[in-house]
């Protein structure tokens, strides 16, 4: 027969134990979001190679259209005198097609690459309760700062040395500013259009598979 000490401690743990358990709340679509921008942040801050690669990309392809342009617009050179206007037109798309798609290129090679040495990263992130789509948003918040980063830093570098040729050739500087936003527009979607392709192909690796 059980003394009265050990039925009276046992009581507790019986009404604890039929006790219904909490369920922890469900998280919101916007602190998920939130999780995921800051998840990004962390990443680039952390590997910062891969940071600076994918910034120099787009950074350098915008430094060299903007400049380009700064200079056809403002100086009356022997290409303005003796080539059409059309040509010219043609010939400044051609430079900024090549510099935006070789930006691009580079920038979705270099996502790909780094996201193929995270599965590791993104397995135990399912294995913990992560979901495919909270990949994906982080490779997304990702791949959008890299790209305005890169082309509002290109941009205004380009811009800068555009003013400093423009003042060196002692002549008037004036910019158009829906130009400029233009151009700053157009930098940035050759590389997230490219990123979008990278993360397509990420998303359909085996995360759990790397965790074997």
């Amino acid at each position: 027969m059980p003394d009265s000490a050990s039925s009276t401690y046992a009581a507790p743990d019986l009404e604890k134990a039929s006790q219904p358990v909490e369920k922890r709340p469900r998280q919101g679509s916007g602190s998920r979001t939130y999780a995921n921008f800051r998840s990004a942040i962390s990443t680039l801050r952390i590997q910062r190679r891969y940071t600076f690669q994918a910034i120099a990309s787009t950074f350098s392809a915008a430094t060299i259209v903007m400049a380009l342009y700064i200079l056809q617009y403002h100086t009356n050179t022997l290409l303005h005198h003796h080539v059409n206007v059309r040509v010219r037109l043609l010939l400044m798309a051609g430079i900024g097609a090549v510099s935006f798609a070789t930006g691009g290129l580079i920038m979705g090679k270099v996502l790909l690459k780094v996201g193929r040495k995270r599965t590791r990263e993104f397995g135990i992130g399912l294995v913990i309760g992560a979901r495919h789509c909270d990949i994906r948003n982080q490779l997304l918040f990702e791949a959008l700062f890299l790209n305005v980063a890169g082309g509002v830093l290109g941009n205004a570098c380009g811009l800068c040395i555009g003013f400093a040729v423009i003042a060196l050739l002692q002549l008037p500087f004036i910019v158009d500013p829906m130009l400029l936003l233009l151009l700053v527009g157009v930098s940035i979607v050759p590389g997230l259009l490219c990123s979008f392709y990278a993360i397509r192909k990420i998303l359909r690796m085996d995360f759990e598979n790397a965790l074997c």
